[in-house]
């Protein structure tokens, strides 16, 4: 199965990230790339635009919310699909 498609994991913690990669590409034809904070997803976006990104909203430096917000600010960027992940278990 060829691949020909690409979704970025942004997770602080690596192993989450390992953990989508190994069930994605064992899945599906989807290669998986790994950013382990929001300026290195960015960094990333600007040199390989993915098809859709896995974003963690709880981390350290830019959390979630702020590397969507600055997604979003680029028209071109919006268009791509963004799943919001956490493991916070608090009601807000």
């Amino acid at each position: 199965m060829s691949t020909n498609k690409t979704l970025l994991c942004i997770d602080d913690e690596y192993i989450i990230c390992q953990i989508v990669q190994i069930c994605i590409e064992d899945f599906s034809n989807w290669k998986i790339k790994i950013a382990t904070s929001g300026q290195e997803g960015l960094n990333s976006i600007l040199t390989s635009k993915p098809d859709a990104i896995l974003l963690d909203l709880m981390m350290p430096h830019m959390d979630g919310f702020t590397f969507f917000n600055q997604l979003q600010a680029d028209v071109e960027l919006a268009q791509i699909p963004v799943v919001l992940l956490t493991s916070c278990t608090d009601m807000v």
